[in-house]
């Protein structure tokens, strides 16, 4: 039957017997234990997971690009003598990180994909994958072929994406999730 543990179901046959063997009333209490579960499941994501949250949870940074950034998050924590960056600190810890003026307009777009307020604490992690969204998205503005060459993606992430809007297509997430889903599947 369905057992709590860790803030996981797993579900286990309450026999030894191979599922098939079950009676008609064990196999009905496992299959409520599963659609159980997957119910849970899906309302866990469709109300949890934000664009924020999926960058910081799904977004691989290159060790290179993440130790350069760590760098800057560092020296602009210490600037403003904080343990975290707050986000109106963003923009001049993201311009020294590009070594450029951001515009508010493109400001503005990266707060809206990132979907971050002015609550949200801007760890090093956050900070790490909010530039590297930056990065992409000013490397799809400039659309310079050496730059397209350095910052191709990765095979995995190709495979992941296409055919995103089929795969959105019955799941229920937020708009915001979907606009950041849809950015980068087009980059």
């Amino acid at each position: 039957m369905g057992e709590k543990q860790r803030g996981t179901w797993r579900v286990e046959f309450s026999s030894k017997a191979p599922p098939s063997a079950l009676s008609r009333k064990e196999k009905s209490t496992t299959m409520e234990c599963i659609l159980s579960y997957l119910q849970q499941l899906e309302r866990l994501h469709s109300v949890a997971l934000r664009p924020l949250t999926y960058l910081v949870k799904y977004c691989k940074v290159d060790p290179i690009k993440r130790q350069s950034s760590r760098k800057v998050y560092n020296k602009h924590c210490k600037i403003n003598i904080e343990d975290s960056l707050k986000p109106h600190h963003l923009k001049a810890a993201l311009e020294d990180s590009f070594g450029c003026l951001l515009s508010s307009e493109t400001m503005n777009k990266l707060q809206t994909l990132a979907g971050w307020t002015e609550k949200t604490v801007i760890d090093e992690i956050t900070y790490i994958v909010i530039a590297a969204l930056l990065e992409r998205m000013l490397c799809d503005e400039i659309k310079e072929p050496n730059l397209m060459k350095i910052n191709r993606r990765h095979e995995i992430e190709v495979a992941d994406f296409s055919k995103l809007k089929i795969k959105l297509q019955d799941v229920k997430i937020s708009e915001n999730l979907k606009n950041l889903l849809q950015f980068i599947a087009l980059q």
